[in-house]
């Protein structure tokens, strides 16, 4: 990544001149040169770098925190901030922006180097994975099933559009609710109140068997539906959430490895 566009965010120009020829030594190409706050917030909008590297304590009326943070509000270009003798709480305020690391003066050019490039590998793969989770989300909304996905406390992350016609939950206000206020079901046969699907998930740890239910939607009607829920693990093997899918018995006959394949790739949603 040797190519990527840097902007320099730096109020001392003999300081910002060393920086600026540092980067050119490594491969790396100047988005432009800002001195002061509002000018960093403008070119960053303007020129839209892969990196911003950003001066804590700069002159004016904007310090490079309070720039840091209106650029991050608008863009997910990483920061990495410049440090001196800063203070503790300036730290703390800086630590809020979420920057992507810290290098202090005077700076030496394998620091540089290295800290420049894990920044934008991390920002590359962060990249990566939100247009993987937006084409994700993007299928299953247009899929047939029924779909939400909850997180391990049982607040519903994601609900696609037939889960919004199942349920009577629109989006807007079944996100962060719990799964069992959106999702409320009965047995058939007794009509008893079945198991929180979530505490079935976390005690057995794997997907749960298709399984018939009444489901009671939001204005108290009754539909009966299928449903299977299957377990979102990460990569140290605990459980983070839960993942439903319910369709409508007429339409579950002879389907259901492709339940069991939409549930799965539903997983990723919930995936941070």
């Amino acid at each position: 990544m040797t190519n990527a566009m840097i902007l320099i965010v730096e109020d001392e120009s003999v300081s910002a001149a060393m920086i600026e020829h540092q980067l050119h030594k490594l491969g790396y190409a100047i988005a432009g040169i800002a001195s002061s706050g509002e000018e960093a917030v403008r070119l960053a909008r303007q020129v839209k770098p892969d990196l911003v590297l950003m001066d804590i304590e700069l002159d004016g009326v904007m310090d490079g925190v309070e720039a840091a943070s209106l650029i991050r509000n608008t863009s997910q270009v990483p920061i990495i901030y410049l440090t001196a003798n800063t203070e503790e709480r300036t730290i703390i305020r800086a630590g809020l922006t979420e920057a992507h690391g810290y290098l202090t003066k005077p700076i030496q050019d394998r620091e540089l180097h290295s800290m420049v490039q894990v920044a934008l590998n991390k920002s590359w793969t962060e990249s990566r994975i939100r247009e993987e989770q937006q084409w994700l989300a993007a299928t299953l909304r247009l899929v047939s099933d029924a779909v939400i996905a909850a997180d391990a406390s049982g607040a519903v992350k994601f609900i696609n559009p037939a889960a919004e016609l199942l349920t009577g939950w629109c989006e807007k206000e079944a996100l962060n609710r719990d799964l069992s206020e959106i999702v409320r079901e009965l047995e058939p046969d007794t009509r008893e109140p079945t198991e929180f699907v979530l505490m079935r998930v976390i005690r057995d740890h794997r997907s749960t068997n298709i399984s018939r239910r009444l489901l009671i939607t939001r204005d108290g009607s009754e539909i009966t539906v299928e449903e299977m829920a299957t377990p979102i693990m990460n990569e140290k093997g605990y459980l983070t959430g839960v993942v439903m899918v319910l369709r409508c018995p007429s339409t579950v006959a002879g389907t259901e490895g492709k339940t069991e394949m939409s549930a799965t790739n539903s997983a990723a949603i919930a995936r941070s």
